[in-house]
């Protein structure tokens, strides 16, 4: 479902992006020596937690949204 969304829903397909780079980031000051102090760490764990959820609500209202008999629905 996701890949599909992603095909064909700009605005998913920019969040999945959003979350890319905030994992990226994420990483980067995970790694950093003083993680534990810096604030990027908290603040992207948050952004990631919220776009996840974004995600998972677009994606639990696009499935609701397929009509009966479609491919991939019983």
């Amino acid at each position: 479902m996701l890949a599909l969304l992603i095909r064909t829903n700009a605005v998913v397909r920019i969040m999945c992006e959003e979350h890319a780079m905030a994992t990226t980031a994420l990483d980067h000051f995970e790694q950093a020596p003083d993680a534990e102090r810096r604030p990027e760490v908290a603040e992207y764990r948050a952004l990631k937690a919220e776009l996840e959820v974004e995600l998972e609500t677009v994606i639990q209202d696009a499935r609701q949204l397929r009509l009966p008999g479609e491919p991939g629905r019983k």
